[in-house]
């Protein structure tokens, strides 16, 4: 019996292969998303595992699961330079305004869906598709910018969705829409 979920979780992790202990660890600690050179390093640990090679490294501790990343809040300011997704035009970024809640609204054939699949892969959700601009001569690989506000400072973030690439920022993003509600 285990006194609570801590010490449950932390048995788990213990009985669990070390690839995956390696992963949570570095995922707790550093709040960001695995490059390819981690996951590479994951599955040489794995491959050295299966060979009953000896692994060193740092097991999960109850520190990790109870660090956390201080959030300071940021906006989306504006969705802009949109290639090869939907008919969204290029030319016209989207403005929001860096306070408040923002609701999108407009005609069938808009956009709101478009822009709703750009939020939800920036925020690194794999699973929603980007569906081509079907009035583009040649397929263009999708892409935008996307500028967040935090504490009056604005940055710009490209975001290649060709790329598994997620920016640590947009990464915190939750997005609802009737898909989600």
């Amino acid at each position: 019996a285990y006194e609570n979920e801590y010490e449950r979780l932390l048995a788990w992790f213990d009985k669990s292969p070390i690839w995956l202990q390696e992963a949570a660890k570095k995922l707790l600690t550093e709040h960001k998303p695995l490059s390819e050179k981690d996951l590479s390093h994951f599955a040489d640990t794995c491959v050295k595992e299966a060979r009953k090679e000896k692994i060193s490294f740092m097991p999960v501790t109850s520190e990790d699961l109870s660090a956390r990343r201080t959030f300071e809040g940021f906006s989306i300011t504006s969705i802009a330079n949109i290639t090869g997704i939907n008919a969204l035009k290029q030319t016209e970024p989207l403005q929001l305004p860096s306070t408040g809640i923002v609701a999108i609204l407009g005609a069938n054939g808009s956009g709101k869906s478009g822009y709703a699949r750009i939020l939800k892969r920036a925020s690194g959700n794999t699973a929603v598709k980007l569906l081509a601009n079907i009035y583009e001569k040649e397929a263009v690989d999708p892409s935008c910018d996307i500028t967040i506000s935090r504490s009056g400072k604005e940055k710009v973030i490209h975001c290649d969705f060709k790329s598994t690439i997620v920016d640590e920022d947009l990464q915190l993003m939750d997005v609802f829409d009737t898909t989600v509600a």
